[in-house]
């Protein structure tokens, strides 16, 4: 079997359904507690903000030539002076697949957004990818996807181009753990977090790693240190990924994010497991929580309870 007929194995039921009414694009957040949100709430919004920041400044730098970032209300006001700084232009632009922020836009130089224009124009998508900085195993990649499944949501065509085919697991993927290369884990982007201008086409993309560690230097380079540990630990973190009906569930151990993907009539779940546990993060009998510490008997409120009790009486 080739890897393309595993793929169709596991993305034929997306085929199936789609004549069914596209539902409204939608993400909601649910934090596991107070002091997680008290503490990474603010941690995202920096890292988003550093993300933002490490690109325009890739783009003036020349890593690619242009960049597409997706941003939500208050954050185009920061982008354009992000873009000013670095002497970059930037132009509002649309991508598939980003629907759940508010906007979206292309930086760049001039001479490099009208060229991205006009191949956006002309459905010129190799050019597209070539002005987007995609590794060429990526755009192949998404190109096959996106034309035999019109799918919007990549999370698990690139899930399951990360598993092995000659092993037992890989013919019951939707529980299937696996290492990978954590710079690039795209389960991040449903929270507009991601070191890669594309999804990458595996979990395992040396490409796509080399790409991501590339952005991590240039933001220690500019000073994001703190932003860019924060970063680097979140995506070292267990977290489980479920999909079933249009609606997606992505668990981590500081928040809970609910969004709309492809509607599929199976469910689909995938529990990636990770090196690193946050202190903020919740305990839980189920992946992806740690389960509480257990006290010894003797430890435990009742049998203090019972010793006072006995202590008194006698």
């Amino acid at each position: 079997m080739d890897r393309s007929t595993f793929l169709h194995n596991h993305l034929s039921m997306y085929l199936e359904n789609r004549e069914i009414v596209e539902r409204p694009s939608f993400r909601r957040y649910s934090w596991v507690s107070s002091p997680a949100q008290q503490v990474w709430q603010e941690r995202l919004n920096r890292i988003r903000f550093a993300l933002f920041h490490m690109e325009v400044h890739a783009v003036s730098r020349g890593m690619m030539p242009v960049a597409l970032l997706s941003f939500n209300g208050e954050e185009l006001s920061r982008l354009s002076s992000l873009c000013l700084q670095n002497q970059v232009a930037f132009v509002l632009a649309h991508e598939r697949g980003r629907q759940h922020f508010d906007g979206c836009a292309a930086v760049g130089s001039f001479r490099n957004l009208q060229n991205y224009e006009t191949a956006v124009r002309n459905a010129d998508i190799h050019s597209v990818a070539d002005l987007l900085g995609y590794p060429d195993c990526c755009y192949q990649f998404i190109k096959h996807v996106t034309e035999c499944y019109a799918l919007d949501d990549l999370t698990l065509p690139s899930y399951y181009n990360s598993l092995q085919m000659d092993t037992p697991d890989a013919l019951n993927p939707e529980k299937y753990l696996l290492t990978s290369h954590s710079e690039i884990n795209f389960f991040w982007r449903a929270l507009g977090l991601s070191l890669t201008p594309m999804f990458p086409c595996s979990l395992n993309c040396c490409s796509a790693q080399a790409y991501a560690i590339k952005l991590l230097e240039i933001g220690r380079e500019i000073g994001y240190h703190a932003e860019i540990a924060w970063l680097t630990e979140a995506l070292r973190w267990s977290l489980s990924w479920t999909a079933l009906h249009g609606t997606a569930e992505l668990k981590l151990p500081i928040i809970k994010v609910i969004y709309s993907t492809d509607f599929s009539t199976e469910k689909v779940q995938i529990e990636l497991p990770g090196s690193s546990f946050p202190d903020e993060g919740a305990y839980g009998i189920n992946f992806p929580f740690k389960q509480a510490p257990r006290k010894a008997l003797s430890e435990t409120k009742a049998v203090q309870n019972a010793i006072v009790h006995l202590s008194q009486s006698t």
